[in-house]
């Protein structure tokens, strides 16, 4: 599958930056839903000692796969992303943590979006398994 956009551009997308980013392509988009894609290398800050992207790590990809759907359509229009933040995290399941120099893929699917927030489900795939779901409340701060 062809990336929307590509590792060297994602940062037009989300605000975060080297070293917590998690995502480094946009796989597919609609306005319901989005797939993202993560190579996750060894050097990585969320990387435990034992070579698996942690806990947190897998919370914060699904986060920025949603800042991701959402800085998205503000891309091609050529507008700045917003920023937000993590308001809520509920029915979080971690499966499996990834081994390092794999790839996630993650989709989002928005449940509903009303004021800033954006309530959403997610899941995480490593190898075409399922590793991680939830919902998480998203908020938008401009």
């Amino acid at each position: 599958m062809e990336p929307l956009v590509a590792q060297h551009e994602v940062t037009k997308l989300i605000p975060q930056r080297h070293p917590i980013l998690l995502v480094d392509q946009l796989l597919s988009y609609t306005k319901e839903e989005a797939v993202s894609g993560f190579h996750i290398s060894s050097d990585h800050i969320f990387v435990d000692k034992n070579g698996f992207l942690t806990e947190s790590g897998l919370i914060e990809n699904i986060a920025q796969t949603t800042a991701m759907h959402q800085g998205y359509e503000y891309y091609i229009k050529g507008v700045p992303a917003p920023e937000g933040y993590i308001g809520s995290i509920r029915k979080l399941r971690i499966i499996e943590l990834p081994p390092v120099n794999t790839t996630l893929k993650t989709r989002i699917t928005i449940v509903s979006e009303i004021l800033g927030v954006t309530i959403i489900s997610g899941q995480v795939l490593y190898n075409g398994k399922e590793i991680a779901h939830g919902e998480m409340r998203l908020v938008q701060v401009k």
